[in-house]
């Protein structure tokens, strides 16, 4: 029983009706305590409104309450995702840095590479002309070396 609902009960105990013996009809009387009547289930019906309100109120606060956690529950979560997104984000570019140096490197491997090639092609190209040249003189000694090796034999 709530405290408004006691407070009801106490009222109604303290009115004090006048007893049927000492009930003499009297208009003015009457009429007084008709109106005392009416104002007390006046009061009575107000005061009803009232506790049903407050406890309307009540539960409005409590639900608003549990809103109000949920929505900073919601708001940690979220926090926590976007923390967790930013960390992701820098993982990524963190990544991204790795992989673009990876590829510089492979540039540079393969720009010496290419230059190396370009050495080796022209030193081959240096050995091939020194094998014509070579070659060129051993045709030019070969009718020697023949008769060399006929006069051997």
């Amino acid at each position: 029983m709530t405290y408004e609902a006691r407070n009801l009960l106490n009222y109604e105990n303290s009115i004090k009706l006048p007893s049927s013996e000492d009930f003499t009809i009297d208009y003015s009387d009457a009429k007084l305590n008709l109106k005392l009547l009416n104002k007390y289930f006046e009061v009575n019906t107000l005061d009803e409104i009232l506790v049903r309100r407050r406890n309307e109120f009540k539960t409005r606060t409590e639900h608003l309450q549990k809103r109000k956690e949920a929505l900073y529950e919601r708001e940690i979560m979220f926090k926590e995702r976007i923390l967790s997104y930013e960390i992701y984000i820098k993982e990524l570019s963190m990544k991204h840095d790795r992989s673009l140096r990876r590829i510089d490197d492979e540039k540079n491997f393969i720009k010496n590479k290419q230059i190396e090639i370009n050495l080796l092609n022209q030193e081959i190209e240096q050995i091939q002309d020194e094998n014509k040249k070579f070659e060129n003189i051993i045709l030019q000694y070969q009718p020697h070396l023949n008769l060399l090796t006929q006069v051997n034999l």
